[in-house]
């Protein structure tokens, strides 16, 4: 993943490296307490003094780097992963649930992180550390060089039989969670239907058969990862018990100074957890890094944010738009031949549930790209991954509102003064409500016909010559119906709308298209 090229790796880097020097410093500067005179006794507790006193500011500074660079992979991988979603397309964004996609910023950006960038860190410091107790180890005595190579060897061959299992439990543990999170977010969105419903007892136990599975498999990783700690560290606890033997018995017969043991009994456990840590680390590291691949592939090698491309057909103003001999895999054959819209006449389009009313206009739109037949903007063929909406603006069935003003949701792109915004709300029948209010959860706070008003008016804020509505007026009453009808045909050149309601406005002013779904003849124009 080459971490070293982003900010602050580097420094925490470094500042990883001098606490682990640090680290095997202070556990064998104990060494220096034992000696023969009060003088000398003195002036050393005042080296080891000044070592602890280092060794304690290089923790600080060592957590204060890693936690900046923590920070700024998570801001750099969280916009990673947001550019990727903007520029799919809406079939491929919509392949997986929204809850899905949150669990890649909630979970598997986080554990990236976790895996990568600290058991990164952990890798340079353990290094460093064994490195220096096994050069410490051999200034005390050659032989406590040799146990310690004999107890690395050991220790290298062990997590061999765990490697594949342990990627494998990690990357399955993170898909549980992704699964667990999106299935409790669907059961809290249903809510209120299990209340209306009184199937409490439905909500339960889905609840449960979701909480079990994830905890199960929670269960079985942590147990297997038990099973090579427990292993790791049976073998560090057994040959540093046979080196604490072996330097006592060094001191007993002189060849070291007394001082070597307490010196010893505090590097060599150092030394053996900081091998069993450097190569269990190193296995988290690869089992990271396999996660890094597989949920953000199209971050790697990418140290800078993309530029942002959008797939949207070139901004003009086209005077025709035709569909011919559209089919759909999904539904029943939709057969439009020769369907024209031209720029300047208003259109509804009627017909039962399930015909392909809204398919029609989101074909238009490029929503759906899946379609067999063609497009034709004037004499040019459409591509199906482009989409218009940088030439219509568009109101779908499925209101939407931000927890934020109720201007920052009618002018999301913040061209609009307040006194515009307003002068929006009056003419929607909202003027009673202020640009300044604040919405609430998706507009828990206002009415369905308020909200679907507000979404309207979010439509005509955009000013396009086109305007497509798919049932615009389906939470309003009859008069309030007429005012929005009303308004958006003084708001565009064209408007193609899918109504169930067909007042005297909508069909003075518009062309019928009636779509069937139960002949051969799918299609009425008049």
């Amino acid at each position: 993943m080459k971490l070293f090229r982003y900010k602050y790796v580097p420094s925490a880097m470094v500042a990883t490296i001098l606490y682990a020097l640090l680290n095997v410093l202070h556990a064998y500067s104990l060494s220096f307490l034992v000696v023969d005179t009060i003088s000398q006794l003195i002036s050393n507790f005042l080296v080891v003094l000044m070592i602890y006193i280092a060794y304690s500011l290089a923790l600080y500074f060592k957590m204060r780097r890693t936690a900046l660079a923590e920070s700024y992979l998570t801001e750099i991988f969280s916009q990673i992963n947001s550019y990727y979603f903007a520029n799919q397309s809406f079939q491929e964004f919509h392949k997986l649930e929204h809850g899905e996609h949150l669990s890649s910023y909630i979970n598997d950006i986080p554990k990236i992180i976790e895996l990568t960038l600290k058991k990164y860190l952990n890798l340079i410091e353990m290094a460093t550390m064994a490195i220096a107790s096994f050069i410490a180890l051999c200034n005390i005595h050659y032989t406590m060089g040799i146990l310690a190579f004999i107890s690395f060897t050991l220790m290298s061959v062990v997590p061999k039989l765990f490697q594949s299992r342990l990627s494998n439990y990690i990357s399955g543990l993170q898909t549980q969670k992704a699964q667990y999170t999106s299935k409790m977010r669907e059961l809290l969105q249903g809510f209120t239907t299990f209340f209306e419903n009184q199937a409490f007892p439905i909500f339960l136990k889905k609840a449960q058969l979701a909480t079990t599975k994830y905890a199960n498999y929670l269960l079985e990783t942590q147990t297997f990862t038990g099973l090579m700690s427990a292993t790791l560290t049976f073998v560090n606890a057994l040959v540093s018990l046979l080196s604490i033997v072996y330097v006592s018995y060094l001191v007993l017969t002189g060849q070291v100074a007394a001082g070597a043991l307490l010196a010893v009994l505090s590097l060599v456990p150092e030394f053996g957890s900081a091998v069993i840590q450097l190569i269990s680390e190193r296995e988290f590291y690869q089992s990271g890094v396999h996660l890094f691949k597989e949920r953000l592939p199209f971050a790697l090698g990418q140290y800078q944010i993309p530029k942002y491309q959008v797939n949207v057909e070139p901004s003009k103003t086209f005077h025709t738009l035709k569909l011919t001999n559209i089919t759909l895999p999904y539904k029943k054959i939709l057969k439009l031949p020769d369907i024209t819209f031209s720029l300047g006449q208003n259109y509804a389009i009627v017909g039962e549930s399930g015909s392909g009313k809204s398919s029609l206009l989101k074909i238009l739109i490029g929503e759906i790209d899946y379609y067999q037949g063609e497009v034709w903007l004037d004499q040019q063929l459409k591509n199906p991954k482009h989409h218009l909406f940088s030439m219509v603006s568009y109101m779908n069935q499925e209101t939407f509102l931000f927890n934020d003003t109720i201007k920052n949701n009618i002018d999301l792109l913040g061209t609009l003064s307040n006194t515009e915004v307003q002068n929006l709300l009056s003419q929607v029948g909202l003027g009673n409500l202020a640009p300044e209010m604040m919405i609430q959860d998706n507009g828990k706070n206002l009415s369905g016909g308020q909200r679907q008003r507000i979404a309207f008016a979010r439509a005509i804020a955009r000013k396009k010559d086109i305007l497509i509505l798919d049932e615009a007026c389906a939470n309003l009453d009859a008069q309030s119906a007429q005012i929005i009808e009303k308004l958006a045909f003084q708001s565009a050149k064209t408007v193609l709308m899918i109504t169930h309601q067909m007042s005297e406005e909508v069909k003075t002013k518009t062309t019928l298209i009636h779509i069937k779904d139960d002949s051969n003849d799918q299609c009425e124009i008049n």
